[in-house]
């Protein structure tokens, strides 16, 4: 990567052999580090050299919907894609850097080691609120069984925090709670069939979080924000045309 350039190097990762997860796993247990891998991180910034194919996923993305146009334009702005499209020696390069990185989340776990259920929001294609889902079915994917990643997203995250009782049901915890249509315990993808929010003891209904989500549409996505972020999408894009010219 170049000094300038919002980008790393996916081919380190081929030094991340199982000796190497085993050895990081040893040190963060005697030192007791605590990891976030960000799987979902890396699986959305391919969409960075997919084209079309990330149209398609803005649609299907909850979150992405609903972010201003202006975060596209920063991505493409200041990332490069981790390859270029039709380079198949490079997606080669990315495919083994996902099932290494996959494979290091899931070492780390099975050694003991405290994981962190987070996405690193706003990196590439990575949406506020739909990432986190994304990144549970990547922990599951990348061989956690259901229950620890649930484990994983509440109590253990409530118990690092130090808040009593956060991240569990029971009396005296936080007030902050999902109602779902359906049981998500065997299928995390049912945590989306959510039918209402309780946030610090307030009920928000689904039609409550339709209506928030339609007035924040009409400010983030209208057109005085639209063309105010549009001008700045374009200074970043000539500050940083050189740069990705030259990669």
């Amino acid at each position: 990567a170049r000094v300038g350039r919002m980008d790393f190097r996916l081919e380190d990762w081929a030094t991340v052999d199982d000796a190497r997860i085993s050895y990081a796993a040893r040190v963060s247990l005697a030192q007791g580090i605590a990891h976030t891998p960000t799987l979902v991180n890396a699986r959305m910034r391919r969409l960075l050299a997919d084209g079309a194919d990330a149209t398609a996923a803005v649609v299907r993305d909850s979150g992405l919907r609903h972010l201003p146009r202006f975060w596209f334009g920063v991505w493409r702005a200041i990332w490069s894609p981790p390859f270029a499209a039709g380079d198949a020696a490079a997606e080669a390069v990315y495919l083994h850097f996902r099932e290494r990185h996959a494979a290091m989340a899931a070492g780390l776990h099975a050694a003991g080691v405290r994981l962190h259920a987070g996405t690193d929001t706003l990196m590439p294609y990575v949406a506020p609120g739909s990432s986190l889902h994304g990144e549970l079915a990547e922990l599951v994917e990348a061989g956690l069984t259901v229950e620890a990643v649930w484990a994983i997203a509440t109590s253990d995250a409530g118990s690092w925090l130090g808040v009593p009782g956060l991240g569990t049901l029971a009396p005296g915890a936080p007030a902050d709670l999902l109602f779902l249509t359906s049981d998500p315990r065997g299928d995390l993808t049912e945590l989306r069939r959510i039918e209402a929010v309780v946030a610090d003891g307030r009920l928000y209904r689904r039609a409550d979080l339709e209506e928030a989500l339609g007035r924040y549409d009409a400010h983030f996505q209208g057109r005085i924000y639209d063309t105010a972020m549009g001008a700045a999408v374009s200074l970043l894009q000539r500050r940083f045309a050189p740069e990705r010219g030259g990669s």
